[in-house]
């Protein structure tokens, strides 16, 4: 009886120790969002700027090209694959810098007339962005 009820009390402890998190700790904020968003930019940037390269190569390779060997096929459809995926990349950071953008939290300083004089109190503020 003693061992079985050790073997309930220590699986019941073992069972809290291990556990994840049940509530999120961490809150995405806009500095969060603005800095993925350049992050998927720069990739976005990079794919677009290595299609250009490879199709130029790929063209001249082609334009200079007199033997059949067919090596320049592969690097101008490489080429044009890596430009195409830097399309989705340039919207997803859009999407995810306008996300960043909509919602923010702030203090704005108001001026206020206190004992005859002007004093500028910080004010917590919630700002919402709607593009028309």
């Amino acid at each position: 009886m003693k061992k079985i009820i050790f073997t309930i009390l220590v699986s019941i402890i073992l069972q809290y120790s291990y556990s994840q998190q049940t509530k999120a700790t961490y809150v995405i904020t806009k500095q969060d969002y603005l800095k993925k968003s350049k992050k998927q930019k720069t990739a976005a940037w990079v794919t677009l700027g290595t299609g250009a390269v490879l199709i130029t190569t790929g063209a001249i390779a082609l334009k200079h090209t007199t033997s059949k060997g067919g090596r320049e096929a592969p690097i101008l459809l490489s080429g044009m694959v890596f430009t195409t995926a830097s399309i989705p990349l340039f919207i997803i950071s859009f999407a995810t810098k306008s996300k960043g953008m909509k919602l923010s939290f702030n203090n704005q300083s108001v001026p206020q007339m206190i004992n005859c004089s002007l004093v500028y109190n910080p004010i917590p503020s919630l700002n919402l962005k709607i593009n028309l």
